[in-house]
């Protein structure tokens, strides 16, 4: 008979069975476990597939808002941006739907692939036009608004692709096309950041995540990456993500657009003001002008009225003697006409016509003879009552007009007083002379009516005298001569 040694460390304890045998009486059999293990799996997968609804269900409410969001937006600022925005969402809807079989059971399979290519081709022809405008490169042509075109044209063509290539998988060109889309935006972005626009990094963040959700798709689907729940919806992820950042990037362009609106308003209304305090000054300065040219037009009328004024004494008076000249001996003619008129008196004209004169002007000079008629024209002067005129007709012919004259005796008295005064020796620089004068005489209303007629009538008596020699108290009518040259 044979002995066995059991090692005191090998051997159970005494309890130890009547713990363990219960456990083990429980575990299945082989045969057990296996279908255990089968509906554990299923249980897993179940639940997988319920949290992918869920999640699946989550972007879809999250790109719904979105939608529902900017479709207001769009209602009260009527931008562009907005309702290209409002397509790209839309289109990412559809192609989430399509993209998803279980969130539309009915369909078919190749309605599905219908849906993932219209909504994905909207979707990628509203992205490169919104990121167009958003960058303002349709403001600025160049290289990458070309680029954007040709990228949106691509886009819409899309739907076309299953025809000309039924082998590729129906997402194929649009992922492609989406990151060629992402890494464009994301590089011309940088030229909207250089250039100070609003909203920017969030428009980069939104296209940065669009090109990796679209890059892990392609490398699951081409088996480089495991397929997992996060690899699975990485692109579903990624674009409502990317939506929501890029609905945060308009949302600051918006903003930095109010503020650049507010900005040039401010700058508008200051310049405005500006404008405004200068016009004010500019008015200020034209009234202060104004009131100073005014001034200067007063002291000017007043000028020019002292000096129509003076021009008229002058116009009535002869420049070189003093007299009253024609013009204001016609003038005196008529008032006396008016007045013999309404007195009953008569009027009379004496013409004195110097002798000689011109043979004096030629012996001495011009002003020796200007000399000789002003003092001449004192001397009638002071012949002359108050009433009546005396006055310079030209050259060395004088006029006395007499007024309330009645008979010849009166005119023979001043005749005979200007011969006595012109008889007396004249003393001109050192030069002392005897004149002699010729003289006729006009009444009103025998000889004229008018000052002109009352001339011409004593300018005939007076040639009439001077062809007779026969005047009374008058001096020898050939002319005058001198008594010495020396006093």
């Amino acid at each position: 008979m044979t002995h066995t040694t059991q090692l005191p460390l090998l051997t159970p304890p005494a309890g130890f069975k009547a713990v363990l045998m219960p456990v083990a009486a429980a575990l299945p059999a082989p045969a057990q476990a296996a279908t255990l293990l089968e509906q554990w799996q299923s249980n897993v997968d179940t639940m997988a597939g319920m949290h992918a609804d869920s999640v699946l269900h989550g972007l879809h409410g999250v790109v719904i808002g979105l939608v529902l969001l900017t479709l207001l937006l769009w209602f009260s600022q009527r931008r562009n941006i907005h309702l290209l925005n409002l397509l790209m969402l839309t289109g990412l809807l559809i192609g989430l739907v399509g993209l998803d079989g279980r969130s539309a059971p009915g369909l078919a399979a190749e309605h599905r692939d219908l849906l993932q290519l219209i909504g994905f081709s909207a979707f990628g022809a509203a992205g490169a036009m919104l990121s167009r405008r958003f960058l303002e490169l349709d403001r600025h042509p160049g290289w990458a608004d070309k680029l954007m075109l040709g990228i949106a044209l691509s886009f819409l063509l899309i739907p076309a692709a299953p025809a000309l290539k039924p082998e590729l998988p129906v997402l194929a060109p649009a992922l492609a096309l989406t990151l060629v889309l992402a890494g464009t935006a994301t590089t011309t972005g940088l030229i909207g950041w250089r250039t100070g626009l609003g909203g920017v990094l969030a428009f980069q963040a939104a296209w940065l995540l669009i090109l990796a959700g679209s890059a892990i798709a392609i490398a699951s689907s081409l088996g480089a990456l495991p397929a997992t729940l996060f690899t699975s919806h990485a692109l579903q992820l990624a674009l409502t993500t990317a939506m929501i950042a890029l609905a945060a990037a308009l949302s600051c362009a918006s903003r930095a657009r109010e503020r650049l609106r507010l900005y040039t308003l401010d700058r508008e209304l200051a310049a405005q003001s500006h404008q405004l305090e200068a016009l004010h000054q500019t008015e200020q300065m034209l009234s202060h002008q104004i009131a100073q040219r005014n001034h200067e037009l007063e002291n000017a009328n007043r000028l020019l009225r002292d000096t129509k004024l003076q021009s008229g004494t002058k116009i009535h008076r002869d420049p070189l003697t003093g007299l009253a000249n024609r013009l204001l001996l016609e003038e005196r003619v008529a008032h006396g006409i008016v007045r013999s008129l309404r007195h009953n008196a008569k009027l009379a004209l004496i013409l004195v016509d110097i002798d000689g004169f011109k043979s004096i002007n030629e012996r001495f000079g011009r002003e020796f003879g200007d000399e000789l008629l002003a003092t001449i024209a004192r001397r009638l002067k002071g012949i002359a009552r108050a009433e009546d005129t005396v006055a310079r007709l030209g050259a060395d012919d004088f006029v006395l007009l007499l007024e309330d004259v009645f008979d010849t005796d009166d005119i023979n008295r001043t005749t005979a007083a200007i011969n006595a005064e012109l008889g007396k020796p004249f003393k001109i620089r050192e030069q002392k002379l005897d004149l002699s004068a010729s003289i006729g005489h006009a009444f009103f209303p025998e000889n004229g009516k008018d000052a002109d007629n009352l001339i011409k009538s004593a300018d005939r008596m007076m040639y009439l005298a001077k062809s007779k020699d026969e005047l009374p108290g008058t001096n020898d009518t050939r002319g005058a001569c001198p008594v010495s040259d020396h006093v």
